[in-house]
């Protein structure tokens, strides 16, 4: 396992001390700080505070001739946004193809990745229609998207100079069988182990079920 690897996880047991130990609580300064965060950022949405990552939004939504979607709003703390790049559609699925954009309040580190979403188009009444996500770090056959994702990389790098980028493999293939995020309660039937790193940095509503991730 690399440093930088043994870094990350570090930084996770720093922010979940019980991380692969004893059940997580939310009586502790670790979820205080946690919650604290998240409200300090939903806060700042609400007022239209301008941050390093309004600024950023603001300045993908001007330089790409794309729809971007700033999921701020998320209940948890960080920001992620998805810049669509293509889409397609057939008598049996629909695919769309999304840069991901990912930046962690709780330690300081970001994500870029492409993620190609699978839909069927033809399945019962509509509702709860499966899914598949493909997540991978680059389009080798598509050097115009695999430039876009670059420039997005440089204007992370400058709204956040004090962050490092974590690659999609650290995220979604490293596991954590015990220990659980914030946003679950291991006394309930939503708690869903293993976790990845991507679930306690960036998102912790994020399940593993139906995602596949390649180099």
């Amino acid at each position: 396992m690399s440093s930088f690897i043994n870094k990350v996880l570090s930084d996770i047991h720093l922010v979940y001390p019980s991380v692969e130990g004893k059940k997580q609580t939310r009586d502790t300064q670790e979820f205080k700080v946690y919650n604290e965060k998240l409200e300090q950022k939903i806060n700042e949405i609400i007022v239209g505070k301008v941050t390093p990552w309004s600024t950023f939004v603001q300045q993908v939504d001007q330089k790409f001739d794309k729809n971007l979607k700033d999921l701020g709003y998320i209940q948890f703390p960080s920001y992620i946004a998805k810049l669509a790049l293509n889409s397609e559609i057939n008598s049996d699925y629909s695919l769309e193809t999304e840069i991901v954009i990912c930046v962690s309040l709780l330690s300081a580190y970001y994500s870029v990745f492409f993620q190609d979403t699978y839909r069927l188009t033809k399945y019962g009444d509509g509702n709860d229609i499966p899914f598949l996500n493909i997540i991978y770090s680059e389009l080798k056959r598509n050097t115009e998207n695999d430039n876009i994702k670059k420039e997005i990389m440089e204007l992370l790098q400058t709204n956040f100079p004090a962050y490092a980028f974590i690659n999609h493999k650290t995220l979604f293939v490293h596991k954590f069988t015990r220990g659980f995020p914030f946003t679950e309660d291991a006394s309930t039937e939503g708690y869903y182990p293993p976790y990845t790193p991507y679930t306690f940095l960036f998102d912790g509503f994020f399940k593993l079920e139906n995602t596949t991730v390649l180099d």
